[in-house]
C-alpha cells in the first residue's frame, strides 16, 4: 500500500509513510488535505502554499520549516502548508488581505509610500473593535496610524505594527 499523501511506501497498518506520519497527526483529514497540495513529486518535497518555497522538515529553527496554516482566522479555515516565517508574517490577515500587505511592505522598504487602501483589513475589523485602545482611550486629537489611521501611541496601531515589523529601515520604534 501506498502513502495517501506523497504516493512512497506506506508503513504497515497505515495509511502513511514514515515521514508524512507524523506531519498529519491531529486534525488528519485538513492536515492530509494541504499536504497532498503541498507535494512536488518530482522534487519529493513539500512546498509552502503562499511563496512555493520548499519547506524543511526536520529543523523546527529553521524560518521554512513545515506549518499549517488556515486560510483564514475562523476556527474550521482549511488548512495550507506553510512556512513558519510566513504563518508569522500572516498573522492576522485573511488570503486576500496577505499578498497585498507583503507587496505593499515590499515598497515601502523600498521607500515608496505604503498604501493603506491597498489593503482591506477585513479579518482584523472584529479584534479592533474588541481592544481597548480603540474604544476612546486614545482621544480623537490623538496620533493616527501611518497605515491604517486608528489612534496610535506610535507610527503604527498594534495590529499594523504586527505585520510592518520593528528595526527596519522606515518602520517606527520598537513596541
Amino acid at each position: 500500500m501506498n502513502c495517501v499523501v506523497c504516493r512512497k511506501p506506506a508503513i504497515p497498518r497505515s495509511p502513511y509513510c514514515a515521514r508524512c506520519r507524523p506531519l498529519v497527526v491531529g486534525h488528519a483529514d485538513r492536515r492530509r488535505i494541504a499536504l497532498r497540495a503541498a507535494y512536488d513529486a518530482h522534487l519529493d518535497v513539500f512546498r509552502c502554499y503562499w511563496s512555493g518555497a520548499m519547506l524543511v522538515l526536520d529543523d523546527p529553527t529553521d524560518p521554512f520549516h513545515l506549518c499549517f496554516d488556515r486560510f483564514s482566522p475562523r476556527k474550521n479555515s482549511p488548512l495550507a502548508a506553510s512556512s513558519e516565517l510566513l504563518r508569522s508574517l500572516r498573522a492576522g490577515l485573511d488570503s486576500i488581505d496577505f499578498p497585498n500587505a507583503i507587496g505593499q511592505l515590499a515598497a515601502h522598504h523600498r521607500g515608496e509610500p505604503f498604501l493603506k487602501d491597498a489593503i482591506l483589513f477585513e479579518a482584523l475589523e472584529g479584534a479592533v473593535r474588541r481592544r481597548s485602545w480603540d474604544e476612546g482611550i486614545v482621544t480623537d486629537g490623538a496620533t493616527r496610524c501611518v497605515v491604517c489611521g486608528r489612534p496610535a501611541v506610535s507610527r503604527f496601531c498594534p495590529s499594523c505594527r504586527r505585520f510592518v515589523g520593528t528595526g527596519m529601515p522606515g518602520c517606527g520604534p520598537g513596541p
